[in-house]
């Protein structure tokens, strides 16, 4: 439900890429959807169940304590919020998963390209 994004600006962004659920419901299930993401995320990468559930409560801490901060904001603010990829790179824990990120913010801003000029890239690459 979360991916990188170009801004106009050209910067990367991480954010929701997922809106195929856009009827009222109760805000729980999003924030239940959410955990279980976290939790098959956490089971597709061959986690310990500790772990899965270490990231499902961390997942859900992060979300209340956002929405606290977002409560105290103008809707213009809690709208220009952005985490970009710079930043996400730089919160890294270790050097495995700066590493990490960086490629997946190396594959995102290939694919803006491809989507940008998909005949100038087939040229290229064929």
């Amino acid at each position: 439900n979360f991916g990188l994004f170009a801004t106009p600006e050209r910067n990367l962004v991480f954010d929701l890429n997922d809106f195929d659920e856009t009827l009222p419901a109760p805000w729980e299930w999003d924030l239940k959807r959410l955990a279980v993401s976290f939790a098959v995320a956490g089971r597709d990468n061959q986690l310990p169940d500790a772990d899965c559930r270490r990231g499902v409560l961390e997942c859900v801490r992060a979300y209340r304590e956002h929405l606290r901060e977002y409560s105290r904001m103008n809707p213009l603010e809690v709208w220009y919020t952005r985490l970009d990829m710079t930043t996400l790179i730089a919160m890294a824990p270790d050097e495995k998963v700066k590493k990490m990120r960086e490629q997946l913010a190396e594959k995102a801003r290939q694919r803006v390209v491809e989507n940008l000029f998909p005949k100038i890239v087939g040229e290229v690459a064929g």
